[in-house]
């Protein structure tokens, strides 16, 4: 459960962040960009990561690994 709260964190907030740099340095012309969309991604983590341990929490109950 924990390397799935961790991918989270990992796939979104840094990933995410890093990946629309490019495009946004290319759109809107800026370098400063990328400390504009690393609060949002990292902000974004916290519900990704509530649901995504949710969803593990409730599989587990219905189908618990023996």
């Amino acid at each position: 459960m924990i390397g799935a709260l961790l991918g989270e964190v990992f796939g979104t907030g840094i990933l995410g962040a890093l990946l629309s740099f490019p495009i946004a340095k290319f759109l809107l012309d800026s370098s400063a960009t990328v400390f504009f969309f690393i609060i949002p991604f990292m902000t974004s983590i916290l519900g990704g990561r509530f649901i995504a341990f949710l969803l593990l929490q409730i599989s587990a109950l219905k189908n618990p690994l023996e």
